[in-house]
């Protein structure tokens, strides 16, 4: 393989990477609303109204879980970028994202 197959293998595989970040936060954020909309409905059925402080619970997980993925993307993107311009100190085919 030439340094351009070697290249755009590369750039594939670090776009895959992209791609399931992507994905997973777009999942988090459905089962976001879709798990605070169970817990309201549910607590709103209820006699005890004032147990709506439980949702925040389920809500800071999911948005550090969210956070993370969208952290990660990120460093992704940055190695896709240094590996587009050649920046030195890239080996073909390293996920490092230091």
């Amino acid at each position: 393989m030439d340094n351009e197959q070697i290249k755009i293998a590369h750039l594939n595989f670090v776009q895959s990477a992209i791609n399931r970040m992507a994905n997973n936060s777009f999942l988090i954020k459905g089962w976001t609303i879709t798990l605070l909309s169970a817990l309201l409905t549910v607590l709103w059925n209820e006699q005890g109204k004032g147990h709506f402080g439980i949702m925040f619970i389920p809500l800071v997980l999911f948005l550090w879980l969210d956070t993370f993925y969208l952290y990660y993307e990120r460093l992704y993107r940055n190695l896709y970028i240094k590996i587009v311009i050649n920046a030195p100190g890239i080996e073909p085919y390293s996920m490092c994202i230091d």
